[in-house]
């Protein structure tokens, strides 16, 4: 049996409910991308199941750049990163330290490209 990205499948159920995440934040900004974040926040901050906190760092991954563009969601980027993703990577689960660094890896990046002079 042939294993699929399922980020590469649009069928995958991973792959819609990220596209619908991104559908929001992008044409509902105004509506949605705060109380979006505040769901992350919420999620991460109480420290519920792991299976919970990797869907909210899925999110915080799939909206890296949105979240970095964003004026009032921009301003927080390095204390969530600090405070909440990165102590992840000491803890027991593998696929949580690995949405982690991946998340990590995402933002670092967009706060490269955007301090960048000319990009």
């Amino acid at each position: 049996m042939r294993r699929t990205d399922e980020y590469q499948s649009f069928t995958t159920p991973v792959a819609a409910a990220t596209t619908f995440l991104l559908s929001l934040a992008t044409n509902r900004t105004k509506f949605t991308f705060l109380p979006i974040l505040g769901f992350i926040n919420t999620v991460v901050r109480l420290h519920g199941p792991p299976e919970h906190r990797f869907g909210a760092l899925n999110m915080t991954a799939a909206l890296g750049k949105q979240i970095i563009q964003h004026p009032d969601a921009r301003k927080s980027v390095e204390q969530f990163l600090l405070q909440y993703v990165s102590p992840e990577l000491e803890g027991p689960e593998a696929y949580l330290r690995a949405i982690v660094s991946f998340t990590f890896s995402l933002h670092i990046i967009e706060l490269v490209i955007t301090r960048v002079p000319g990009s």
